[in-house]
């Protein structure tokens, strides 16, 4: 999947990773279609169920979820889709709000969902609480819907039912099986770190569910082609099309099932769900999946987790702001039920150019509380509060405070002698990188924006990303490879005040340079542009 947003804090890697470690990201989604698949009847499939964006669905056309469709799913039981936690988090660690989902089942056909069809609300965002975007460990996310698909009886799959759960499968079948992967991703093709050009962004794809034949590769043979050791743990499951040309499950796929035996037997088995893969359709890189035979895996996609943690009022510190005095920070206001927090205090403090540096003065812990040193004087401190239950994890980010300089350390004033008083000029906002973070296909960067005195707010932020690459060209008239510098704008997010996020996508392996201009609500720009040094490495991309 090509993740559309995340939260820039990694909590499981300790609160905040300040610094060259920090955060997920972001990019845009992909139409749907299986590479080398068949159409397929929703009764072959009836615990197939597409995850779309409501608030993405074309008003002039609301019953068209093609545009808005960005994961598949499986049903369970009448309230429990189980999908990828990087469906859930849009690949990073905090969970999408419950009114960013709805659930599309018994239908087929995403253009024009087929009678008896269900949109269902989601009432619950769950992922696994050790879910790791880095590692793909953990993948395992559930929905709690707000309406059951069905009443009475659990309906089976028997070919004519459009709506029914699928069992897990006890024990994962042994290399050379046969399984069957079915979801509305991407239809071509691709190359391991291609991206698909625009105009196949851009073509109008069927909106029909594919399936297609696989079959189940050794584990060591995966971790051989991926050199990636990691492949040979239980929660991993890899599977290829048998023949040529080969098939595949591909962006927009995530989430989706890979079942044992043919579509719409009864015998039918969930093994796992669409997770990443190195290009599409590629035999020497099978498609891997998050198994569900794993017990891990299938504890939590069996549970009823509770919402997950998300913060709905920031954090804030709270106490007398004086040297020697302690502070606490008050964890504010959550979504989710059961939470256990953990706190950590950090300061800012402010440099040349008006660039800032962070430095943790605590660490993570269940304390609240810090008392405040003599280096905090005349400095800024916030606090980040990490939320856990059962249903995931979640960050918050309070506000930054000022500590006073004490009266006793302050200089004695001297009067100047000056013929008259000036007014000082307005000064410049300043920009303090708080993380970065690249990683599939994208970068994330977070600053502080603002004055140095704190009097103003930034209103906006301006981001340009450049890089070099090698490109094709003439020299002399004869064919050559020449050195090219590339630029382009990329958005900024307001986090909270002051604070923003800056999300580069569709970036391919390499170094790149982002430059940032502050602009604040007086109009006026930070002379210096702040540059953030990225680099993109190749790694696993969820599908």
């Amino acid at each position: 999947m090509r993740r559309r947003s995340a939260l820039l804090v990694p909590c499981c890697a300790g609160l905040l990773a300040l610094g060259p470690a920090a955060t997920s990201s972001a990019s845009p989604r992909l139409r749907p279609r299986i590479v080398h698949g068949s159409a397929t009847p929703i009764g072959d499939a009836p615990f197939q169920v597409a995850l779309y964006d409501p608030q993405l669905v074309e008003p002039g056309e609301p019953g068209n979820l093609l545009g808005a469709q960005f994961c598949g799913g499986v049903i369970r039981d009448a309230t429990h889709v189980v999908t990828a936690a990087h469906c859930i988090t849009f690949g990073g660690f905090e969970a999408a709000a419950p009114e960013e989902v709805e659930v599309l089942a018994g239908s087929a056909n995403l253009e024009a969902p087929e009678a008896g069809s269900v949109r269902d609300p989601v009432l619950a965002t769950s992922f696994d609480p050790e879910w790791n975007p880095f590692t793909g460990a953990h993948d395992v996310g559930v929905l709690t819907l707000q309406n059951p698909l069905w009443s009475g009886a659990t309906p089976e799959i028997d070919g004519t039912a459009t709506i029914a759960p699928l069992a897990f499968a006890a024990s994962q079948p042994p290399a050379g099986s046969a399984a069957t992967v079915s979801g509305w991703g991407f239809d071509k093709p691709l190359l391991p770190g291609q991206e698909p050009s625009a105009s196949e962004e851009a073509e109008g794809h069927p909106a029909v569910l594919q399936s297609a034949p696989l079959t189940i590769v050794s584990q060591a043979e995966c971790a051989f082609d991926y050199e990636d050791e990691e492949l040979l743990l239980s929660e991993f499951v890899c599977a290829n099309g048998p023949s040529s040309p080969v098939a595949d499950s591909c962006f927009g796929d995530s989430g989706g099932p890979l079942f044992s035996g043919a579509p719409g037997s009864p015998a039918d088995r969930l093994l796992g769900l669409v997770d990443f893969g190195e290009g599409c359709a590629q035999k020497e890189f099978p498609g891997v999946y998050q198994s569900l035979a794993d017990l891990p895996n299938r504890q939590f996609a069996g549970s009823d987790p509770p919402q997950a943690p998300r913060s709905v009022s920031p954090p804030a510190i709270a106490g007398t702001l004086e040297v020697g005095r302690p502070v606490d920070c008050e964890p504010g206001g959550w979504q989710g039920s059961g939470l256990e927090f953990r706190y950590a205090f950090y300061r800012e403090e402010s440099g040349a150019l008006g660039f800032f540096s962070v430095e943790a003065l605590t660490e993570a812990s269940g304390v609240p509380s810090y008392t405040l040193q003599s280096a905090d004087a005349g400095q800024r401190l916030f606090c980040v509060v990490e939320a856990r239950n059962a249903g995931g994890i979640g960050t918050g980010i309070s506000d930054d405070v000022s500590i006073p300089v004490p009266a006793s350390s302050a200089a004695v004033p001297t009067v100047p002698v000056a013929p008259a008083p000036i007014s000082p000029a307005p000064k410049p906002p300043t920009l303090g990188l708080l993380s970065r973070h690249c990683g599939r296909g994208s970068c994330t960067v977070v600053v502080r924006a603002g004055d140095g005195a704190g009097q103003r707010l930034v209103d906006k932020l301006e981001a340009k990303l450049s890089f070099v690459r090698r490109v094709r060209c003439r020299k002399h008239g004869r064919r050559a490879s020449c050195v090219r510098r590339f630029t382009r704008r990329v958005g900024a997010r307001a986090l909270a005040p002051g604070r923003f996020s800056i999300v580069a996508s569709g970036l391919r392996p390499g170094s790149y340079t982002l430059a940032i201009v502050a602009i604040d609500s007086a109009g006026l720009r930070q002379t210096h542009a702040t540059k953030v040094a990225l680099v993109l490495r190749p790694s696993r991309r969820h599908r």
